[in-house]
């Protein structure tokens, strides 16, 4: 036993400090030598398995931006030069932490809800539905394929509120059920699961400052994805398009900033403008804000993702054609003809939309001269051919709907209409064999080129007994398989 004097405020030598920190500790130094861990590092910071990742080992970001992109990662390497870090990877391999967040969500259900972000891009539901129910195998290759979309960064948010947690895990099982049908052991908890997302979104829509996030929104683009892949209440779905589309214009163009937003908004925007269509109605993305909005999207380098100036511009063609419809519509359904507009106005407006087709697929043609074509192993972001079959049939739908007006010009317009017509079921069969995706999203549209060809002989019959607007039976024949319902009251 040895007595240290510190009393006094005397702190004693720098030897002295140290015989009495060493005697505090030898109860716990001996302790610590018989773990077998005395002097190493915390083995829970070591890479899952350095062992096998010796050279590298990717984790996921956590900024927002960059998850979303599915792509974002850092590397992991290293030092083999340091000899304190060739003897740390002699440590045995740690043990693994436990799963939580989406990992969780995954292990629990048998399907990871990245693995169906494919699907998060569907542009028209009722054919979806269609194509799915006669082709059930072509939504199995979907969900086996991982796609750049607002799914990764939606993941960084699981977990941080209800409506959000629950729209994910339904449309998780539903997916789970399709790819597995005989499992039946989430047929109770994906209604459940199903209510309380509707409950709680909407307790989170009827609140000014919520509503704002794009959580909201992202909720609702899920749940109407959840009843397509019900495959028989496409109506559903088209309720939920709805109720986004309400909520995208409550919040108005200049709220739509962050990367999570704008893949939500373009995500929408066809769907959306498809809606209109059916309901004949003029579409708000074509007034002029709206139009900044889709403008400010747009990535200069970008060339063929939905963010590139060709993408951007043709999307801003496309939400024009739902108030030309109408107009024509009106003007051949003749059922009160004090509200028809203008005839000749009406022409000089489709006139100018076919020039601003025209001049984008001009520009289209130019980028491709000095693009590779696509390959087998092009990225998900590459997307020439979904561009290409949309320019194809918005200008057979300008063609048939300035032929309905004008009767004289209906051989030189319907000549123009067929061949888009066959180019498009001849980019149909191209798409097919390059990408799974393209050519479901080429299935979508194709149904314009069906219906064109399909009735391009009455199209055409008696010219020289009609008046200058085209008969309303043969339009109706037209347009009724492109939007699935009445085009008239």
């Amino acid at each position: 036993m040895e007595w240290i004097n510190l009393s006094n405020g005397y702190h004693g030598t720098q030897e002295t400090r140290t015989r009495v920190r060493s005697h505090a500790m030898r109860a716990t130094a001996a302790s610590r030598r018989k773990t077998g861990t005395w002097g190493k590092r915390n083995l829970r910071q070591l890479p899952e398995n350095p062992i096998l990742d010796e050279v590298t080992r990717g984790h996921s970001i956590s900024t927002d931006d960059k998850a979303c992109t599915g792509t974002g990662s850092t590397v992991y390497q290293p030092n083999t030069d340091s000899a304190s870090s060739k003897s740390l990877w002699r440590f045995p391999r740690p043990t693994n932490m436990p799963l939580s967040g989406l990992e969780l969500l995954a292990a629990e259900i048998g399907i990871h809800i990245l693995d169906i972000s494919a699907l998060t891009e569907i542009q028209c539901g009722w054919t979806a539905c269609a194509i799915f129910t006669s082709q059930r195998s072509s939504i199995k290759g979907l969900i086996s394929r991982r796609q750049s979309s607002y799914l990764y960064c939606a993941a960084s948010r699981y977990g941080h509120n209800t409506y959000l947690d629950e729209a994910l895990r339904c449309v998780a099982i539903r997916a789970k059920r399709i790819i597995a049908p005989s499992s039946q052991s989430f047929d109770k908890s994906e209604s459940l699961h199903y209510v309380a997302a509707l409950n709680s979104l909407q307790k989170a829509i009827n609140d000014d400052g919520e509503r704002q996030r794009p959580d909201v929104l992202c909720a609702i683009n899920l749940l109407s994805l959840f009843e397509l892949l019900q495959f028989t209440r496409q109506e559903a779905w088209a309720l939920h398009t709805v109720g986004a589309s309400r909520l995208i214009r409550t919040r108005g163009p200049t709220s739509f900033v962050s990367d999570f937003d704008i893949r939500l908004m373009l995500s929408l925007t066809t769907p959306i403008t498809h809606e209109y269509l059916r309901n004949n109605e003029a579409c708000y993305f074509e007034e002029h804000p709206w139009q900044q909005m889709f403008q400010s999207f747009i990535i200069p380098d970008d060339l063929f993702s939905y963010r590139s100036q060709l993408a951007i511009s043709l999307t801003c063609i496309m939400v024009k054609g739902p108030r030309l419809v109408r107009d024509v519509c009106d003007v051949v359904n003749k059922s009160d003809v004090g509200k028809n507009p203008d005839l000749t106005q009406l022409m000089k407006r489709l006139r100018e939309y076919r020039k601003e087709l025209l001049r984008w697929h001009a520009e289209y043609e130019t980028v491709m001269l000095t693009t590779p074509s696509r390959g087998a192993q092009a990225p998900s972001e590459d997307v020439r051919g979904e561009l290409l079959v949309t320019y194809y049939g918005l200008f057979i739908i300008s063609s048939r709907l300035m032929s309905a007006i004008s009767t004289d010009l209906i051989e030189v317009l319907e000549d123009e209409a067929v061949a888009h017509a066959t180019l498009m079921v001849g980019l149909e069969n191209d798409v097919s064999l390059v990408d799974e995706w393209a050519y479901f999203y080429v299935c979508q549209k194709i149904i314009i080129a069906g219906a064109t060809l399909a009735t391009t002989t009455i199209w055409r019959e008696n010219l020289d007994q009609c008046s200058d607007i085209i008969e309303e039976y043969k339009f109706r024949a037209w347009w009724l398989p492109i939007i699935g319902k009445q085009p008239f009251p």
